[in-house]
């Protein structure tokens, strides 16, 4: 891929009060770094477990298979299965069910988001030097200022705050009022693109209009250039490739052909531009000096969404994709690259379990603190640094996706009309070991999705019907998912005792969950103030939620 040539001149404007930020950082602490890593997390969301090239002939990402081919790819990695849990399990290393977290709308209303004084990974690092910097997609909750990126460790921050937006106009709305030509059919239709350098906000209005990946992808370069390199740094990279709106300048659009599905040919060009923009950063890190003692981590936030037609992001062989608890939905594309990976285990395949959970124990040990010392919610992280880096077994030996929880808003698990199943929020799934286990509604599409041909091909559905009531899980499935990765062989009523074991695990972990923060209504005072001023901001100055 070529070096980023569009960024827009004036984005350089937002990096000077940057500067202030990474002088003060120089300065805050004085304990030799030399051992301690970099680390670059970077997420692509949505990004199909089949959509890297090195996999997918579809697809074009040189960089990215070069750096998964001489690191170590994650086959058995798990997310959660939407983008704001996944995202908050990262970042507080805890499955988020103890925090009353179980769907995308948990992070607004008038009590939604991570609570204010669950801390998050940048907290550790900062105790052991490092500077913190975050960028991109945060939702985890922006309800109070105490729930944004500067209050929760991080240095600075330049990225937006709800799931999606426009890619150029960075313009984010609700719905019902037709008025608004910025957000279409919208209302409560704001800019959504905000600059945080702790601890004031400044809103980014002037990279307006820019294309999101290449401002991103300066603001870590910058940060990679200005940096002190004798300092660990954390930068937390989350992409918005290749969400919808699944926008992309031509020249990526232009490297796949005219006659590939529409869609399915803007998800490519997102992901060719998602690659560019990683080579820019790793050629950063390359320039600085700093790549030699990095360790980059790429990963998924959940499944490809893949459409019920199969023309969306690719999970091939897995079953189903986003929004699911199928494979396709939580096991996810994900490698880590690193010099510091030993030599003979670089290029190689990790099958043991790791979970999006795992990082942050990982991170902290690898800076040499203790994860969140004296907190009382328990952490469900391991440290699989040395499991990945070596081929030994993993430390962890079960997943859980969610867990069953009947909403406080006095909804029940009553049938879902469009789906056919119960409602989404009712479905839960555990693995422990090889074996599956999912009670209730695991979600829709619940299909295996090869490559889609072109625009007039037909796409086969194989070998799954989904019409069979035995595939569907309505009541619960068993699947060994060592052997039977595409989930078309219940074993329920072989493995009577298993299925007991995994229903005790899931109980187990049913107990610790607390009620949903989700409510039937955003805070109406999320909207007054977008309406007012034009921008997605903090709305509330009171800070609660706490636990």
């Amino acid at each position: 891929g070529t070096a980023v040539q569009e960024e827009n001149s004036n984005i350089m404007a937002v990096n000077m009060p940057l500067v202030s930020v990474l002088l003060l950082s120089f300065a805050l602490s004085a304990v030799s770094a030399s051992s301690k890593p970099h680390i670059i997390h970077i997420i692509g969301d949505d990004v199909g477990s089949n959509d890297m090239s090195l996999t997918n002939h579809q697809s074009y990402t040189p960089t990215m298979d070069a750096l998964a081919s001489s690191g170590v790819r994650l086959s058995s990695y798990y997310a959660w299965k939407l983008c704001s849990p996944s995202r908050t399990s990262l970042l507080t290393g805890r499955y988020t069910f103890r925090y009353g977290y179980y769907d995308n709308t948990d992070a607004n209303g008038p009590k939604g988001g991570v609570p204010v004084n669950v801390t998050m990974i940048p907290s550790d690092l900062k105790r052991a030097g490092y500077a913190t910097h975050a960028i991109g997609k945060w939702h985890a909750g922006f309800r109070t200022k105490h729930q944004t990126p500067p209050f929760k460790g991080f240095d600075s921050y330049l990225g937006y705050y709800h799931a999606e937006e426009n890619y150029y106009t960075q313009s984010f709305g609700g719905s019902g009022n037709p008025t608004n030509p910025k957000c279409g059919n919208a209302s409560c239709c704001g800019t959504d693109f905000s600059q945080a350098d702790n601890p004031n906000e400044i809103f980014a209005s002037h990279m307006n209009g820019t294309y999101s990946t290449f401002a991103y992808v300066n603001r870590a370069r910058n940060i990679i250039q200005n940096h002190n390199e004798s300092q660990p740094l954390m930068l937390y990279m989350a992409f918005q490739n290749v969400h919808g709106p699944t926008e992309a300048p031509e020249r990526f659009t232009a490297r796949f052909p005219a006659t590939m599905n529409p869609y399915r040919r803007r998800i490519m060009a997102c992901m060719s531009a998602l690659d560019e923009g990683i080579k820019n950063i790793t050629d950063a890190l390359k320039a600085k000096g700093m790549y030699e003692n990095s360790i980059i981590v790429f990963h998924a936030d959940n499944g490809g969404d893949v459409g019920g037609q199969g023309f969306g992001m690719n999970n091939y062989p897995l079953r189903g994709g986003k929004w699911t608890y199928w494979e396709g939905g939580v096991r996810v594309l994900a490698w880590v690259h690193s010099p510091l990976i030993p030599l003979d285990k670089r290029g190689s395949i990790y099958d043991g379990m790791v979970h999006i959970t795992d990082w942050r124990v990982t991170y902290a040990s690898l800076a040499g603190v203790e994860p969140d010392p004296g907190a009382t919610m328990p952490l469900d992280g391991h440290d699989v640094w040395e499991a990945i880096t070596t081929n030994s077994p993993s430390p962890r030996t079960e997943v859980v996706h969610n867990v069953i929880h009947v909403p406080d808003n006095n909804k029940t698990c009553s049938k879902d009309q469009q789906h056919g199943g119960v409602h989404p929020w009712c479905g839960a799934a555990i693995r422990v070991g090889r074996y599956k286990l999912v009670v209730g509604y695991a979600g829709w599409p619940d299909k295996i999705f090869p490559l889609p041909v072109n625009n007039s091909g037909n796409v086969v559905e194989a070998p799954v019907d989904p019409s069979d009531p035995t595939l569907r899980c309505a009541d619960m499935c068993l699947f060994d998912v060592e052997r039977d990765i595409s989930e078309t062989n219940d074993l329920k009523d072989e493995l009577p005792d298993v299925v007991k074991q995994l229903q005790a695990r899931l109980a187990y972990y049913a107990e610790q969950g607390i009620p949903r923060n989700f409510v039937t209504s955003n805070d109406p005072r999320m909207c007054q103030v977008v309406e007012s001023s034009g921008w997605w901001q903090p709305y509330q100055d009171t800070r609660h939620t706490e636990l």
